[in-house]
């Protein structure tokens, strides 16, 4: 109300400056009067909502109280023409409102500094410090004594003490009193306990919307179940939840050190950028998170669309980029980075919402990096189970590198391929994969010692294009105890000549079959494309290595101990079991489908004459050179058997009596023709041999009764004579 007041003399003055003609100075004392009021108004505002602060209201009181007189003295000097009229009156005004609001001590106030403004506005119009007519006189001395007149009120009691109206006053005022303060501590009460309300409030909406925001991830955990499945769906719902433009996951590489991005969306799409890192684990993570966050500010720079108007990483308000840590107390696994769109920065609140996820992303993370690894595992032992099938489904040891690389390239991914063995490990017999000619079977790879034994596709000469410390090729590979050896990109790889890349090589790894000490062998891979290989299949490709070298020995023993089960340890040619297995195949095909075959019973004329006269021993020899002779007289597709002591057979598949019979003359030829001695090189003479000969359906309707014919003959054979043949007809 006093301020309304105030406003009214404001404009009394304004009124007479504008009919007197406005001057710089007034105009000048008018804005200072209206900006001094505003100050006052907001000063008692402020100041009185404080409790407790009686200083600074006495000092706004007194202020008031000489901006009123002031106001007043103005308006006085400004109307002219006004001296009939009582306009010193005006001064009990401002003189009675202080004395309201400070009692006493405001008359006492106003009665000194009311005469005081009534002479400064004298002096200030006439120049004369001195009163010129008793009319001034008497209206100093009535603004002094009205001062002392309010005082002495202000300080008189309302009622006279001691009568029973003015106890009760007292007593109701107090009650007043009492009410009002409780009322007013209740009030306090209950503006404390909304204020605790809203922020419980406040925190049980944020922990609604991080759970919500949680649930959003946890939602995309379940529609995808390998992470380049997963981190794609995250990365999603994360610029949809948050509203930003971009987003990317930076994971770490613990074998590399180095951190690098696993998926990029939105504009930040394309991002392909790797920081590395060195020094022991501990400190080289919280190396590259630095890096990380430090990589991150510098994005302005060459970063294009995303970053064209100076991101602020971590900005508590208007943030242009946020970073979601991930780790926990041992590991760091990487960072998620949102960026915001362009012009405007993110939310208020969404740092912190993005923040809570942190745990949840690196449970996340985690997990499916977790199971990813498990899965990698799981292949990997599918992968050797599978080759240890190979060593009992397979008819010779030969069919094991050709079917271990079909087994591995689902798993490697490979383009091309090859296999080489040493010649001492290479297998007996080496059947190659369609397309490939047997010729090939022999091809040397840059030495001697190593001969291909699978391919997969076709792999151009590029071991040549390999460089070493030590030299190229495999010589060069072999000099650095031929360490595994995995080129990313074959553009730019001090171990690749250009004639690498220009084959069609992107990316190529090398890895040695290697027993104990010995290098057995090499698995070398290509891909066309760069950066295909990377280092877990390297790993991969060392585990499938040393396992394919195991399978192999094991393949290589197990077919010698086959071959000694069905092999004479003296003359190295089949025993009478595996003889006997074969025959009873053919007199059941014979049966069956009524295809001819033949036996050729062998018995060395007049042995035991040579086992008197040079001993046994050097008749071993003799048999073992005998036995060598058969086997290079008949072809490859008939079986040869020792059948006892000095007896030898040979079954004829598909053979008839007259077949048999030319083969028995070839031999008997050979036998005369050729020339036998001791250990020592003396030469024995006059060994003959008598053969009997039997053939189904020559010598007998029953292929089971061709083998009793064949003994028949011989001894038919032995007894006409011996150095001859004899054969059963039917």
């Amino acid at each position: 109300m006093w301020d309304l007041v105030r406003g009214v003399g404001l404009a009394a003055i304004s009124w007479l400056l504008w009919s007197r003609g406005w001057t710089p100075l007034g105009g000048w004392l008018l804005i200072a009067g209206a900006l001094l009021l505003g100050a006052l108004a907001m000063l008692e505002r402020w100041t009185f909502r404080e409790e407790g602060n009686l200083r600074g209201r006495l000092f706004l009181r007194i202020a008031g109280l000489i901006y009123d007189l002031a106001l007043v003295s103005v308006l006085i000097a400004l109307w002219h023409g006004g001296e009939q009229l009582p306009l010193p009156l005006l001064y009990l005004l401002p003189s009675a409102h202080v004395a309201w609001q400070l009692g006493s001590a405001g008359g006492t106030l106003s009665a000194i500094l009311t005469p005081l403004a009534f002479w400064l506005m004298h002096w200030a119009t006439t120049r004369s410090p001195l009163f010129d007519s008793p009319a001034d006189w008497g209206w100093l001395g009535g603004l002094v004594a009205s001062g002392f007149l309010l005082t002495w009120v202000a300080a008189r009691p309302a009622t006279e003490p001691g009568t029973a109206g003015n106890e009760m006053d007292t007593a109701l005022q107090e009650k007043v009193v009492r009410v009002l303060e409780e009322t007013e501590a209740a009030h306090r009460e209950l503006r404390v306990s909304y204020r605790e309300l809203a922020h419980h409030y406040q925190r049980l909406q944020d922990a609604l919307t991080n759970a919500q925001d949680a649930l959003e991830l946890l939602t995309a955990t379940r529609q995808a179940s390998t992470p380049q499945q997963l981190y794609p769906l995250l990365l999603d719902r994360l610029r949809e939840r948050f509203h930003a433009a971009g987003a990317a996951l930076w994971l770490v590489d613990e074998q590399k050190l180095q951190i690098q991005i696993a998926q990029a969306s939105g504009v930040l799409t394309g991002w392909n950028r790797t920081l590395s890192g060195s020094g022991a684990r501990p400190a080289w993570q919280h190396k590259v998170a630095l890096e990380t966050v430090q990589y991150l500010k510098s994005l302005a720079l060459d970063a294009g669309e995303a970053f064209a108007e100076a991101h602020q990483l971590g900005a508590k308000a208007d943030p242009r980029v946020l970073t979601v840590p991930l780790r926990t107390g041992t590991r760091y696994y990487g960072v998620v980075v949102l960026t915001a769109p362009l012009g405007k920065g993110f939310e208020p609140g969404m740092e912190e919402r993005v923040q809570a996820l942190a745990p949840h992303l690196t449970a996340i993370v985690s997990l499916y990096e977790q199971l990813s690894l498990m899965e990698a595992r799981l292949q990997e032992t599918q992968l050797l189970h599978d080759l240890d099938k190979l060593l009992f489904t397979v008819a010779t040891p030969a069919e094991i590198p050709p079917r271990a690389l079909a087994i591995v390239q689902p798993v490697l991914r490979f383009e091309s391929a090859l296999l080489a063995l040493r010649a001492g490990a290479a297998p007996l017999a080496q059947p190659l994969s369609a397309g490939v000619e047997r010729e090939e079977m022999n091809e040397r790879v840059q030495e001697s010692d190593f001969q291909v034994v699978a391919r997969w596709r076709e792999m151009p000469d590029i071991l040549s294009s390999l460089r070493f410390e030590k030299g190229i090729g495999l010589q060069g590979w072999r000099a650095t105890r031929a360490r595994p050896l995995l080129i990313r990109d074959a553009r730019n790889d001090s171990h690749a000549a250009p004639e690498l890349y220009q084959a069609g090589i992107g990316s190529l790894m090398l890895v040695g079959l290697s027993a104990g000490a010995r290098l057995n062998g090499f698995l070398l891979m290509a891909h066309s494309q760069p950066d295909f290989f990377t280092p877990a299949d390297l790993e991969a490709a060392q585990v499938v290595a040393t396992h394919l070298t195991l399978l192999m020995e094991r393949a290589r023993l197990l077919h010698q101990l086959e071959q000694l089960a069905v092999t004479d340890g003296l003359t190295g040619l089949y025993n009478y079991r595996h003889f006997h297995e074969r025959y009873q195949e053919e007199v059941r095909r014979a049966r069956r489908y009524q295809t001819p075959f033949a036996v050729m019973l062998i018995d060395m004329d007049n042995f035991k004459q040579v086992n008197d006269q040079y001993g046994h021993l050097e008749g071993d020899y003799v048999l073992m050179q005998v036995a060598d002779l058969i086997r290079r007289t008949v072809r490859e597709t008939e079986l040869v058997a020792r059948y006892g002591g000095d007896e030898f057979v040979i079954l004829f598949p598909a053979t008839n009596l007259q077949g048999a019979r030319i083969a028995a003359e070839r031999l008997l030829q050979a036998m005369r023709t050729s020339r036998f001695a001791t250990t020592e090189g003396e030469p024995i003479a006059n060994l003959t041999l008598s053969i009997g000969l039997a053939a189904y359906p020559d010598s007998s309707s029953n292929p089971a009764e061709i083998l009793e014919k064949a003994d028949d003959a011989l001894e038919t054979a032995k007894k006409t004579g011996r150095n001859r043949l004899e054969a059963g007809v039917n």
